[in-house]
Order: structure tokens, then C-alpha cells, then sequence
């Protein structure tokens, strides 16, 4: 593990700047190494299965195999939660640690980490065929297929009181299906707000307020465009076929959803490699911390009106 960044002697946006480029990097030889082995035909099919339209499915992912996310018939937006198998209830690929350490988009070379206090990398992604370059020019710079939202996913509450739908078909519980039949009933049910991760959906992240817009999918890809991800750590993954579907008509009657093929892989002459487990300090049960009565918790300075930051010294600076 590489050292901390020193910040005392840099501004903020360059110090994250920098945090972010130290966490990547080691990620970057797996990923290369990875997306070579599939570019070069050296990865074996361990499993295959088409999933239909408006359906949810479960998948068990070991650590150093790679999962494929297949567009076979039409544009079909996936949502997918990551659960890490050795603690289900624990662990999981977070929306939040994995934005903060790449951004709201995420591209080849990226990774998602798990949520605190572990924020392991648990998985990267090493292909992503989808041609970027019509969407840039024309929905602006902020486009993207392959994002997060804030815990975003279609839900029967969202739906109902949007559309009116009642028990409409919907993400969240397309995903959960997924994880109910490879984890089991006490775990999905501990997932009820999961962390998802789009595919496939093009949106924009644009207008004041800022927030995002949905576009239409339609020609925006081609027959077999794919997605793939490495895996760090065995994983429970659910997947979710999003009824929006190609996301051409914003009415639920008028969904058009398509199925989507998912294959699993692993390497054909030798597994391949994947990042070190890092070593994490911080208590892991925050509760039990807190009842400790969080011993060793660190803090910094304690402003007061000498504090650069603080009013009175400001106001002192405008009167100077």
C-alpha cells in the first residue's frame, strides 16, 4: 500500500486530486493485464444465461473471474448491486466511496469500492464497448451510459407516485430477486435501499439546478456492445433488467424492454491476478465504538477567531 498523501502543503482541489490519482494507480497494471486477456481471446466461458425483459437474476462471482454485461437485441438499460459474499449483510460496492474515488461516470480503468469503513476495491472495469463519441457531440460533455445517482434505481414508491402504477415492475425489486436467489432471504431483505450501478442508460448531468436528464437510447448502440468488470473478492451480484427499458417513452405502458446476455469468465491458462487485500484500522462496528466511548478518535484544529477561515479574520483582511 502506497503512503497517504501529505496535504499540509497543497490546496484542496489539488490534494484530492492527487488522493485520487495514488488510489487508482495500483489498480492499473490488474486492469490492463485483464483487459489484454479478453482483448487477446485468453478468458474462458465458466457461464452464460439470457436473462429475459422485466426480470431480475442472481449471479456468484469469484474473485479474479470477469462478468459481461451483452446488449443482444435492443438498447436495455441494467441496473446491479454488488454484495461481497464472505459478509453480505456488511459489504458492498457503494455508490458514494466508489464517486468520491472516480466520479458519477465511470469509464475503462475505473473501480468500485466498498462502502466504510472497509472501502476495498471490489471491482474494475476493464471493457466498455459503447461508442462515447455521438453521445458527446450530441447530448454535451456530461453524458454517459455507465454512472450512479444518488442510490438511484425505479422503485415501487417512485413509480406509484409518479405514474400511479401499482406493484409496476421496477428495479429495486428486480435486483433484490436477484440477490434473494443466490444469497438467500435474510440477506436480501437486508438490502433495502441497495447501492445500484447503471449500464446502458444514457443520461447528462446538465441544467441549474443541477441534476440529470434521461435520453433516448435509440441508436445509440450497436448489436453486442458489452461491459466488463473484474472481480477483486468473491461477490453476490443482482442484476436488474430496468423496465424503461430502451427509455424512448416515458410511460410504463409503452416500456420497451429487451433481453440482455450475461457470461461469466475466468482465465483460460491461469487466473488472473487481482488486488492485494489492503489493511484497514478503523473499528468496523461503529455502534460498538461509540459505546467504547471512541477511543484514539482523531480531530485537527478547533477554528477560533485567529482561524484564516474564520469571520473575524476575514473581516479584519477587508479592513486591512
Amino acid at each position: 500500500m502506497t503512503e497517504p498523501i501529505d496535504m499540509k502543503s497543497v490546496k484542496i482541489e489539488e490534494g484530492m486530486k492527487a488522493a485520487k490519482d495514488q488510489m487508482k494507480a495500483p489498480l492499473r497494471p490488474f486492469y490492463e493485464a485483464a483487459k489484454k486477456a479478453s482483448d487477446e481471446g485468453r478468458l474462458k466461458l465458466v457461464e452464460e444465461r439470457i436473462v429475459p425483459p422485466y426480470d431480475g437474476a442472481g449471479f456468484e462471482l469469484r474473485k479474479g473471474q470477469v462478468i459481461r454485461y451483452e446488449l443482444i437485441e435492443g438498447p436495455q438499460i441494467i441496473d446491479v448491486m454488488y454484495l461481497v459474499k464472505k459478509r453480505p449483510k456488511d459489504e458492498w460496492a457503494c455508490t458514494f466511496i466508489s464517486s468520491v474515488f472516480n466520479a458519477l461516470t465511470y469509464h475503462e480503468g475505473d473501480t468500485l469500492f466498498s462502502n466504510t469503513p472497509f472501502a476495498r476495491p471490489l471491482l474494475t472495469v476493464i471493457n466498455d464497448t459503447v461508442d462515447y463519441e455521438p453521445a458527446y457531440r450530441d447530448l454535451g460533455p456530461t453524458a454517459a451510459h455507465s454512472y450512479v445517482y444518488p442510490s438511484g434505481r425505479c422503485n415501487v414508491g417512485f413509480l406509484e407516485a409518479v405514474f400511479g402504477c401499482i406493484d409496476q415492475n421496477n428495479c429495486d425489486s428486480n435486483m433484490l430477486k436477484g440477490i434473494y436467489e443466490v444469497a438467500g432471504e435474510e440477506v436480501a431483505r437486508a438490502h433495502k435501499i441497495p447501492n445500484a450501478f447503471m449500464y446502458f442508460q444514457w443520461v447528462t448531468f446538465e441544467g441549474a439546478p443541477i441534476n440529470m436528464m434521461y435520453h433516448d437510447q435509440t441508436g445509440r448502440y450497436k448489436r453486442g456492445d458489452y461491459v466488463e468488470l473484474l472481480a477483486h473478492d468473491d461477490m453476490y451480484v443482482g442484476l436488474s433488467l430496468c423496465p424503461a427499458g430502451d427509455q424512448r417513452i416515458p410511460d410504463p405502458d409503452n416500456f420497451t424492454s429487451y433481453p440482455l446476455k450475461v457470461q461469466i469468465y475466468e482465465g483460460k491458462d491461469a487466473p488472473l491476478e487481482t488486488y492485494p487485500e489492503p489493511e484497514r484500522h478503523s473499528h468496523k462496528d461503529v455502534v460498538d465504538y461509540i459505546k467504547e466511548g471512541r477511543p484514539g478518535m482523531k480531530g485537527a484544529i478547533t477554528g477560533d477567531s485567529s482561524s484564516p477561515s474564520s469571520f473575524d479574520y476575514q473581516e479584519k483582511l477587508e479592513q486591512e
